[in-house]
């Protein structure tokens, strides 16, 4: 009886192991004396569907490896071989069974990666599609051996030095953001351009642009004072001294001089930060540091400057320290002598202190009337300030050059918006004044329209 007993019990334990191949055997020596410790990490596993697998036997040396925390270990029975089966794969019930050899991880580390986008770290973040190159757009296949050699030429007549000189003369003579280089379109478009660009590394970030500009600024200043050396006049200097949108002093420096071929140079030697007021000593100490640094302080010629006090002190200070008589070297900017005559014009003798109180907060009825008191400019300036300030007057005034380009046959149909000036500065009032000459008929159409409204609506 006790003999039946224990039968009946081995028996129950084994009833309720998950059904394997027929040719298992009926008890394995293999299993451990706890019985439930062969079930864990098999929850949810359809042996229906792995006919001729069990569970793996009990072994000495331990699974080990990220990858057995998403594969169920499993063992073919007449073998004894163990496999990796995925437990993404076999929970979804996907068509393919997605087993691999246990004694290697490296194929469902792969397939962990490529299928289910995970690995070692966890859940692996979106990767961007692939870049489509040149070589996808033409159909080129490097397996082809006249393809290949296509590609090769391509590739080997990319020189990336060439390109970063390129791209330095890009960014500096159009101004361009140094972080407009890390954008991904631009990237992209360089990819799609040659993907050599990519995959050399050509494309900097902001920081190393800044050092290759500067690089190549150094690089280039000893060809510049070897002409300076070299030239056939005296080094003649302008400078003027500004500030910033965001309030940075400045001091831009500019020599001109005919080279040792007789032919006229002009180079901006530095744009100094001015540290402290714009003083006339402050600025010739960043002039001086210039000067000297280029060598040419036994040839300087003359000084352009704009009319300012603080340039009289300063070339005094530098005719000391350089040996010259300022009354003889110093030269009036003929260019700012034309704006003070013009805003005098304009704007009456006392043109600082109007565009100051147009700088001022006011409220626009204050604003109109200061402007209406500088005679027909300001008038204009309020009409172009009053259209600009409506989209519905925009468009009406398109609509009226569209009429009138219409009654006298014009061929060319282009309508054109007015155009604003910049506060007190003489050159945008020009333009201002041309284009609102052109627009004469359209603006009197626009403005009577108005009145007429006005007039009915009271």
């Amino acid at each position: 009886m006790a003999h039946t007993a224990k039968g009946e019990a081995l028996s129950a334990a084994l009833s309720s192991v998950p059904s394997t191949s027929s040719s298992a055997p009926e008890s394995s020596p293999d299993l451990d004396t706890s019985p439930s410790i062969d079930y864990v990490g098999y929850e949810g596993i359809d042996w229906n569907r792995l006919s001729g697998f069990s569970i793996r036997k009990y072994r000495k040396r331990a699974r080990t490896g990220w990858v057995w925390e998403h594969g169920f270990d499993i063992e073919k029975n007449d073998s004894g071989h163990r496999f990796w089966l995925c437990k993404v794969c076999h929970g979804k019930k996907a068509t393919i069974t997605h087993m691999y050899d246990a004694a290697s991880t490296s194929q469902a580390n792969s397939h962990m990666e490529e299928i289910h986008h995970i690995n070692k770290g966890g859940p692996m973040l979106p990767q961007r599609k692939k870049q489509r190159t040149l070589f996808d757009v033409v159909d080129l296949d490097s397996n082809r051996p006249k393809d290949q050699a296509l590609m090769n030429a391509f590739i080997s007549s990319f020189e990336p030095l060439r390109f970063q000189h390129l791209l330095i003369r890009w960014v500096a003579c159009d101004n361009i953001p140094f972080h407009k280089l890390e954008t991904p379109y631009f990237r992209d478009l360089m990819a799609y351009a040659n993907s050599a660009i990519a995959d050399s590394g050509s494309i900097p970030t902001h920081s190393t642009m800044r050092d290759w500009i500067v690089r190549s600024f150094n690089c280039h200043k000893g060809v510049v004072t070897e002409l300076l050396r070299r030239s056939l006049s005296r080094i003649n200097v302008s400078f003027d001294a500004w500030s910033s949108r965001k309030f940075t002093s400045l001091l831009g420096l500019t020599v001109h001089f005919l080279d040792d071929e007789g032919k006229f140079r002009t180079f901006l030697l530095g744009l100094p930060r001015i540290e402290g007021r714009h003083c006339g000593e402050n600025l010739a100490d960043r002039v001086s540091e210039i000067i000297h640094e280029y060598g040419f302080e036994d040839r300087v010629g003359y000084f352009v400057t704009d009319n300012a006090e603080s340039n009289d002190t300063c070339l005094e200070d530098l005719g000391t320290e350089l040996g010259f008589n300022k009354q003889h070297r110093r030269l009036r900017c003929c260019g700012h002598i034309i704006n003070l005559v013009a805003r005098s014009i304009l704007f009456g003798t006392d043109a600082d202190a109007f565009e100051e109180d147009c700088q001022a907060n006011k409220e626009i009825q204050d604003e109109v009337r200061l402007w209406r008191s500088k005679g027909p400019i300001g008038k204009l300036h309020n009409i172009v300030h009053w259209v600009e300030r409506s989209g519905q007057r925009i468009e009406r005034l398109h609509k009226l050059q569209s009429i009138e380009n219409t009654a006298l046959g014009l061929e060319d149909k282009t309508t054109y918006d007015v155009v604003m000036d910049n506060a007190t500065r003489w050159n945008s009032s020009e333009a201002m004044m041309e284009r609102g000459y052109m627009l004469r008929n359209a603006l009197d159409s626009l403005i009577q329209a108005e009145v007429t409204e006005w007039n009915q609506s009271l």
